[in-house]
This record gives C-alpha cells, sequence and structure tokens, in this order.
C-alpha cells in the first residue's frame, strides 16, 4: 500500500490492517518521529497483536536507533501482560543495544510484558548497565531486588 493512503488508511478509528500490510505499518512505525502517526499506528496494531509484534520484532535488527526504540516500545504495547517468551527473548538483546534510547524502550517493553524471564533479564541488566537513566527506566520497569538500588 502507498505511504500516502496508508497514512489516509491509518487515520481511520475503523481500520484493521491486513496481514499483507503489516510490514508497510512496521516500516512507517520505523520511519515516523510523528506521535500522532505512532499512536494511529499502535491502534491499527491493536488489532493483530501476535503479528504485529512479530512483524516489528523482525524489523528491529535493520532499523536506526530510533526506529528500534519505537518498534520495542510497540511490542511491549501490543504484548501487554502475555509473559510472551519469544519477544522477552528478542528484547533482552536490546537491553544490550549500543543506544540508550533503544535500551530504555526495551526495558519498559519488557516491564510492560512480564513474567519471570522477562524480570530475570533486567535484573541481570541491571547490575551491568553503565548508564543511570537506563538503571532508572529497569526499575520503573518492575525488576526486584537490590541490585537496582545500589547502583543508583
Amino acid at each position: 500500500m502507498p505511504t500516502e493512503r496508508l497514512l489516509a488508511a491509518l487515520a481511520s478509528s475503523g481500520f484493521t490492517p491486513a496481514r499483507r500490510d503489516l510490514a508497510a505499518i512496521v516500516g512507517l512505525l520505523v520511519a515516523t518521529d510523528d506521535d500522532g502517526v505512532v499512536r494511529e499506528i499502535g491502534r491499527a496494531l491493536a488489532r493483530l497483536p501476535a503479528e504485529s509484534a512479530t512483524a516489528a520484532l523482525a524489523a528491529m535488527a535493520d532499523a536506526p536507533p530510533g526506529g528500534r526504540a519505537r518498534l520495542a516500545r510497540m511490542v511491549g504495547q501490543l504484548l501487554r501482560e502475555t509473559r510472551d517468551l519469544a519477544a522477552t527473548s528478542a528484547l533482552a538483546g536490546a537491553l544490550y543495544d549500543e543506544t540508550v534510547q533503544v535500551r530504555r524502550a526495551a526495558a519498559a517493553a519488557l516491564g510492560k510484558i512480564g513474567g519471570d524471564p522477562a524480570a530475570a533479564h533486567l535484573a541481570a541488566r541491571a547490575a551491568s548497565e553503565p548508564r543511570a537513566e537506563v538503571r532508572r527506566a529497569i526499575a520503573e520497569a518492575g525488576s526486584p531486588g537490590p541490585i537496582l538500588r545500589c547502583k543508583a
């Protein structure tokens, strides 16, 4: 679907994307920094949460830092409280991204997804994370334990 048509479709509150449109929508999420468009994308992707999360995770490897951060945040929103192990594993790798923005987004997404594996990844990263703002994001994500307090 061409970008202009896709933007018009996303602006419609009743738009439900076809599976064949997911790659284009995820590509637009990577490319935009417009908060309104990101919200519209989130609303559309929420209609196909598992498929959308899979497409977003697949796009993370080739996306620039801002796009990786938006993708991680979107996965967290799509899979909130699902304890999805595949997403948890993929986002755990993003906790070690070179970019602070991506690490913070991955921590927040893991906190939203929840579950013991996500908490374990967050706690492990908190122990070695050099940046205070990422440690704060990890703490806000809900990772328990004194590891977070000793480095803050």
